[in-house]
């Protein structure tokens, strides 16, 4: 088989540049998958920011399918509504 054959024969391994989800110009391996270090930092103001967050209708502090006013085990829920330990 000569080289061309080969070239031929193998899968393609060499992976296109990829662009950079900010602005949409070709990534920098340095910065990789971000064309450079100003949309890298601004990708992390956005998660820091919570713009990258997935909407739900629970609350922070809540547990999932627990209702406000649901009694948990071993807690009961005083006059302002704040959980204590019974004893």
């Amino acid at each position: 088989m000569n080289a061309k054959a080969k070239r031929a024969a193998k899968p393609e391994t060499v992976k296109q540049r990829g662009r950079c989800p900010i602005c949409g110009q070709p990534s920098r391996h340095e910065t990789r998958p971000f064309c450079s270090q100003r949309c890298a930092d601004r990708d992390l103001a956005r998660w820091l920011g919570g713009a990258y967050r997935i909407p739900s209708e629970e609350r922070p502090g809540e547990r999932p399918g627990e209702r406000p006013d649901e009694d948990r085990a071993g807690e009961a829920l005083s006059d302002d509504a704040t959980p204590t330990r019974r004893h």
